[in-house]
């Protein structure tokens, strides 16, 4: 019975993300690293935009690990997403796994990484 319960809840779970609004500059923050991007790149800013815009997801069991997961701000909107897939949206804390959209956890870990390197690696003064 348990077993038919839980196939139920999470079979007619989806969620559909809607649009975020027109935005422009966008925030990446990693699990409970120090260092955030902020960006008004619009070809990075659309992308991430896209990622939520096309999202479609349904619930799940799993748990959203936090020191893996990406903590991303577009315009009005924000997701979370692990090295799993588990998502949460909009501040909510509703695990998701995402049924279809173009969401990559590894792309959005190198553009976050990719805006690491590009720092100057000269001191500061010199």
């Amino acid at each position: 019975m348990l077993v038919i319960m839980t196939v139920l809840s999470l079979s007619g779970c989806g969620k559909d993300t809607g649009e975020t609004s027109d935005a422009k500059q966008a925030a990446i923050y990693y699990g409970v690293s120090s260092y955030a991007l902020f960006t008004e790149d619009k070809a990075i800013v659309d992308e991430l935009a896209s990622f939520y815009n096309t999202l479609k997801v349904r619930k799940t069991l799993k748990k959203l690990d936090l020191f893996t997961a990406f903590c991303v701000f577009v315009g009005d909107k924000r997701f979370w997403i692990d090295e799993f897939g588990v998502i949460w949206l909009d501040g909510e804390t509703t695990c998701y796994v995402k049924r279809s959209g173009s969401m990559d956890w590894d792309r959005i870990n190198e553009i976050y990484l990719g805006s690491k390197s590009d720092l100057s690696a000269e001191p500061v003064g010199e």
